[in-house]
């Protein structure tokens, strides 16, 4: 419960903690009107609320005082309200708060305990406390589940960030060596020779005007790399993605298994590919709870094919903005794509093999297995 509380919406809050609590109110319904029992089981029960509530708040810093607090509750009032023995469930809500999966476990069996304690001094019956005890056992083992995949997707989170940040600092470096090859090189030249064309331009004026032309040489040069360095870095085509996507899956525990032949794509083939591996991957790596994944590249019959498959739980969401996106990028190229649910989800995508034209050097290389 306690990992609900920190996740879901506040309509399905109310009901998860609502519901339940009617079973309370159900003892001072049943019996005869008094207005004192009322007022105490009130009293209680906004006690219990208040836990509830500094419980949600609190949970990660104390769980034990959160589930001690609920426990004594329920022992105090049970006296009062059989019914109040309903709080030790909430409590095993919070056990998935405790960081080790084994601590959390050792409190169920403490909260087991405590129910068979509540049956007792109630002197109920065998059926009552097994009844009972399937609930702390199924709320605290969702409890200890929810937390745990929470985490679990919270240090891969952090792991995907590092990553980007490490990628947008090796892309920083690229950006600045390649200035500084290119761009730099050309303003010292620009500089040379206007020093040389000021020097020359009184006494040897043919002289400063062929260094002019030749600046001007230079600056479109300069120019044509400069539009070039641009088109390179707002383009991530396919060889650019491939080894981010090892990464990303190295640090999210899946195995990758990339083999791909030596195929010449155009740039549009080669961005399209880029974008399609990219937002498989992340379906991978985010909702697929794989621990294989396999990418293929091949040439077949004038069409390349690109296959991504794992051995997840075949989660998919094809009405999501990244599926609708590689439907239509692909389709623009008159390709085609395919999602088959299996052992995992398989991913096929086909596109006519289109020449590079003689502008063009993408080349994506055979990266071994």
């Amino acid at each position: 419960m306690y990992p609900l509380l920190k996740n879901a919406r506040w309509t399905w809050t109310v009901l998860a903690c609502g519901l339940p609590s009617l079973w309370y109110w159900s003892e001072p319904i049943i019996r005869p009107p008094d207005l004192s029992l009322w007022i105490a089981h009130g009293v209680i029960f906004a006690v219990f609320t208040a836990a509830l509530y500094l419980g949600y708040r609190l949970a990660d810093r104390y769980p034990s005082s959160v589930i001690v607090a609920l426990v004594a509750l329920a022992f105090i009032a049970t006296p009062i309200n059989p019914n109040a023995v309903i709080f030790i469930i909430y409590a095993a809500g919070f056990v998935g708060a405790f960081r080790q999966v084994g601590i959390s476990a050792l409190v169920a069996v403490v909260l087991l305990m405590a129910t068979a304690a509540q049956a007792w001094l109630l002197g109920a019956g065998t059926a009552y406390w097994t009844a009972m005890a399937l609930f702390v056992v199924s709320v605290a083992s969702y409890s200890i589940f929810s937390a745990t995949h929470l985490r679990h997707d919270s240090v891969l989170r952090l792991k995907q960030e590092e990553l980007e940040r490490l990628a947008q600092l090796a892309e920083r470096e690229r950006i600045a060596r390649d200035l500084h090859d290119s761009v730099g090189h050309s303003l010292s030249l620009i500089a040379v020779k206007l020093h040389l064309a000021e020097k020359l331009i009184s006494d040897r004026p043919d002289d400063a005007r062929s260094e002019i032309q030749q600046l001007r040489e230079v600056v479109r040069s300069s120019l044509r790399e400069v539009r070039d360095l641009v088109h390179d870095y707002s383009h991530q085509g396919f060889q650019n993605v491939i080894e981010n996507g090892r990464l990303g899956l190295q640090a999210a525990g899946i195995e990758p298994d990339f083999d791909f032949e030596q195929v010449d794509l155009a740039s549009e083939t080669d961005q399209a590919l880029g974008f399609v591996v990219r937002e498989a991957l992340t379906n991978v790596i985010r909702h697929s709870e794989a621990t294989h994944c396999r990418l293929r590249l091949q040439r077949q019959a004038g069409r390349v094919v690109l296959r991504v498959e794992d051995d997840g739980v075949g989660e998919l969401d094809r009405t999501g903005f990244g599926v609708r996106s590689i439907h239509e990028r692909i389709a623009a190229l008159g390709g085609q794509v395919e999602f088959t649910r299996g052992q995992g989800l398989k991913l096929k995508v086909s596109i006519p093999c289109a020449e590079p034209s003689a502008a063009e050097t993408d080349l994506v290389p055979a990266i071994a297995q």
